[in-house]
């Protein structure tokens, strides 16, 4: 399992160091950085969309950490990375996973990092544990799915297309959303897709082959999503 992370800090080497504590953790993916709260603000819908771990300083200009956690109703796992230990109090209001002071040792960042991949597994397998029928809220109330129905899931603006081989269905969720629900067999492969492994039909280079109806859809396999994808099948 791969955890998406982001870092969201206007010191360049503290966000320097933490990316190469990133790249010595195994089970993190850095997906990009940003230089202030009020960057990554505005990148709210594709930060819910993507990622699954936020490192966050607090003190910046324009907008604090704090402000930026306020603007969620509901956020990915979050560790707090600061100078200062005097934020802890309002910081653990926002239900943050740890606060980190900066220098950031790599044994508290591993222990830090290490509790969160357990609490995304832990979650994953209760998820998936009894996960043979999917529910699917549409606007016509719920559906009900066998878990080899749908093919692939498509994100559009504000919503996501489930496509199965007879209807195509309207979801108003966000794909992260879906696929922490989703059993194992489904893997986010695009910041657009997720798809059904067992629907695969073939897959050449980076590109994934869907059979429905006989017609060929072909999907991208981002190139942020590549390695936990291919580490996933079970290539002989």
């Amino acid at each position: 399992m791969k955890i998406n992370c982001i870092v969201i800090d206007d010191d360049p080497l503290a966000t320097k160091v933490l990316g190469e504590l990133i790249e010595k953790t195994s089970f993190l993916n850095l997906l990009r950085t940003y230089p202030s709260a009020k960057d990554a603000i505005f990148k709210k819908e594709e930060i819910l969309q993507e990622v699954d771990l936020i490192f966050l300083d607090v003190e910046m200009p324009g907008m604090t950490g704090i402000e930026f956690l306020s603007a969620f109703e509901k956020h990915p796992f979050v560790i707090i990375v600061s100078s200062k230990e005097n934020y802890a109090v309002d910081a653990f209001e926002f239900e943050v996973a740890d606060y980190l002071t900066k220098p950031v040792s790599l044994p508290r960042f591993f222990k830090a990092t290490d509790r969160i991949f357990n609490l995304m597994q832990e979650k994953q397998k209760k998820d998936t544990e009894t996960a043979e029928d999917i529910f699917f809220k549409t606007d016509k109330g719920l559906i009900r799915l066998e878990s080899d129905d749908v093919f692939y899931i498509e994100a559009l603006e504000n919503y996501i297309k489930v496509f199965t081989e007879g209807k195509i269905y309207v979801v108003h969720h966000t794909l992260k959303s879906i696929i922490e629900k989703l059993p194992q067999q489904y893997i986010r492969i695009h910041r657009s897709y997720i798809i059904n492994v067992n629907r695969i039909h073939q897959i050449q280079n980076n590109i994934v082959v869907v059979l429905i109806n006989d017609e060929r859809k072909v999907i991208p396999v981002g190139k942020a999503y590549q390695k936990d994808f291919f580490d996933k099948l079970n290539i002989l």
